[in-house]
């Protein structure tokens, strides 16, 4: 009398904790922030981090004419999924199997001569054992986002001034996928031993992933806004440049590395069986897409309530 969804999920948790400073003058304004979010999934074994800091700050030069503002962001994180059609699984695999044998190996939905769910016999059904799906997936990601911006705006004249801005934002992503092939195996054939698996096979794949990628953009503009009595004029004139899709992909696979999880490296595999570097090595470079646009945009308001613009 299994219940499936009650073996692989647990009770949720979130924690969100937060901290900031700010303050100024009328010369300067700012800010630091920093956060923190914990969550373990009701999926047993899901997780999520994040770590935020934030900066911004805002500063007046030269009697008001210049103002220069700055933002950057930090954000770390950290995910370890499972595979979630193992609910899938747990709703559709019968109650009369249960999550494991008598001598600790995963249950197989095989019917014996007498109506029993047992190591051998009519298999009744082809869905996955959904506690050994999760507990044989080992997968762990890591992100790392640095984005920031600086800007400038400085009034020329009364009715004229100059805006910049420059902003820039850098990911990385680091992660494994660790597949116990000799668990799987057994998993599947809960009869036999390891020592009876096909020598060709291997014990293990580890995959080891780093991607990166970074974008900036970069805005000029000229502002010119005249009023009288009811009437107000004003026009923008300028120029945006930016870069996007400059990142790589690499993506290393080893056979046969050790078990034991802090030894989950690709230098310590013992599989030397030659085999095509395409299967071993991914590197890939994305072209990066440069845009440049130059724009205008001319506006008449009167009496605040009519607008035409083009």
């Amino acid at each position: 009398n299994t219940n499936w969804l009650d073996e692989i999920t647990s009770m949720g948790s979130t924690t969100n904790n937060a901290v900031s400073v700010s303050g100024g003058n009328e010369n300067a304004v700012y800010y630091f922030g920093a956060s923190h979010y914990t969550e373990n999934g009701i999926l047993n074994g899901t997780s999520f981090k994040r770590t935020n800091l934030n900066s911004r700050n805002q500063f007046k030069v030269l009697d008001d004419k210049v103002k220069i503002t700055q933002n950057i962001n930090i954000s770390i994180a950290g995910a370890t999924p499972k595979p979630t059609s193992a609910f899938t699984n747990a709703y559709q695999q019968a109650p009369i199997m249960p999550v494991r044998y008598a001598n600790g190996r995963y249950a197989k939905p095989f019917l014996n001569s007498l109506g029993f769910n047992d190591m051998s016999g009519e298999k009744y059904n082809d869905n996955a054992n959904p506690v050994a799906q999760l507990e044989l997936f080992n997968e762990e990601n890591k992100f790392i986002t640095l984005s920031g911006s600086v800007g400038a705006e400085i009034k020329i004249v009364n009715d004229l001034k100059f805006n910049s801005s420059f902003g820039a934002t850098y990911d990385i992503q680091k992660g494994y996928t660790f597949t116990p092939l000799l668990q799987i195996w057994l998993s599947e054939n809960p009869t036999l031993e390891a020592s009876q698996m096909p020598v060709s096979n291997k014990l293990n794949t580890l995959q080891q992933r780093n991607i990166d990628n970074y974008m900036w953009n970069w805005d000029n503009y000229l502002t010119y806004s005249k009023t009288f009595d009811k009437n107000k004029f004003t026009a923008v004139a300028g120029m945006s440049q930016s870069t996007r899709e400059n990142g790589s992909v690499m993506k290393i696979t080893r056979n046969n590395v050790p078990e034991q999880s802090n030894y989950w490296s690709t230098d310590f595999s013992t599989d030397l069986t030659p085999t095509n570097p395409a299967s071993v090595a991914e590197n890939t470079h994305s072209t990066p897409i440069l845009s440049l646009a130059y724009f205008t945009r001319l506006e008449y308001e009167f009496d605040n309530k009519y607008l035409l613009s083009g």
